[in-house]
């Protein structure tokens, strides 16, 4: 791809940090419990395991808000 289309000018490299998101945390625990739960109601990374389409939905989503505001005008690479 570098050979026919040149280097690129911008790369980026994302990756999920489910557990490190309370606002996911708190929708895989509404899912399941359907309640605000403790921490001591449940471990992260098996919320995580047992519910992977809202995760992944989740993080789909995060990229679809992150990549409108690369694309806005006065977004992210806004030179003026």
């Amino acid at each position: 791809m570098i050979r026919q289309l040149g280097p690129p000018t911008f790369f980026l490299t994302l990756s999920a940090a489910e557990i490190q998101w309370p606002e996911l945390m708190k929708i895989v625990l509404s899912l399941r419990f359907g309640r605000i739960a403790t921490n001591a109601d449940f471990e992260k990374h098996d919320l995580v395991r047992n519910d992977p389409v809202t995760c992944a939905r989740f993080f789909h989503n995060k990229m679809q808000r992150m990549m409108a505001y690369l694309k806005f005008t006065n977004g992210a690479f806004d030179v003026h």
